[in-house]
């Protein structure tokens, strides 16, 4: 080979090995850089993880910590207390309540609520139900706790004293149809929610609350 040649060659020789050079240092930095974000990323998750517990207990704090009570599966409850419980469970008093309007029975109408609720009812204001027909289409345990984490937060729930095995939520649809001179409404189906309480598992159930909704008592 001649040197001109040879000069030459070398001279692309180096020139392949140079961009070989350039090119795995780029990807040394691209490497480095991507290791970099890699920690990056797991620093910023690691902070997020933190904050968000900080936040989490802020808000347990600021809410009186809804959770600090604990009162199983609602269902097995219910049938629990239907075993040892001697008084009438939650559905027959709820029940016992819509057949006694039905019948326009206003005594035992009555006996179906609590004393508080009693007070505010009179045989002429309340003694007329004006049902012309009532069927009870469906009766049920309500087993979604959200109804009794709002009653206990309530105020009342709290001057009583209330716990949640003292609280049933039952839901009942029925069909009716009033008179119109007696009753706001005529005929229809209704989807209501009945909150019964007791003073202990060896009391009666009785009615408090009753309409739709989460609301308290």
């Amino acid at each position: 080979m001649k040197n001109k040649e040879r000069i030459i060659w070398i001279g692309s020789l180096v020139i392949t090995l140079a961009v070989s050079l350039i090119v795995v240092h780029q990807y040394q930095t691209k490497l480095s850089n991507s290791e970099q974000k890699r920690i990056s990323l797991s620093n910023d998750i690691i902070q997020l993880q933190q904050q968000n517990g900080d936040y989490v207990t802020q808000v347990a704090e600021l809410m009186g910590d809804i959770e600090n009570f604990s009162y199983g599966d609602e269902l097995t409850f219910y049938k629990n207390d239907e075993k040892s419980n001697k008084n009438p469970t939650a559905i027959s008093v709820v029940t016992k309540s819509l057949e006694a309007s039905k019948t326009n029975d206003y005594d035992t109408w009555l006996s179906t609520y609590t004393n508080d609720r009693q007070k505010g009812f009179s045989r002429e204001a309340n003694g007329k139900f004006g049902v012309i027909r009532l069927d009870i289409l469906s009766i049920h345990y309500v087993t979604d706790t959200r109804y009794k984490h709002n009653i206990l937060k309530s105020e009342r729930a709290i001057e009583k004293g209330l716990t949640a095995d003292n609280i049933a939520v039952i839901s009942a649809l029925y069909e009716a149809k009033y008179d119109g001179t007696k009753a706001p409404s005529s005929f229809g189906d209704f989807d209501w929610h009945y909150v019964l309480i007791r003073e202990d598992k060896d009391s009666p159930w009785l009615i408090q609350e009753w309409g739709y909704g989460f609301g308290g008592i």
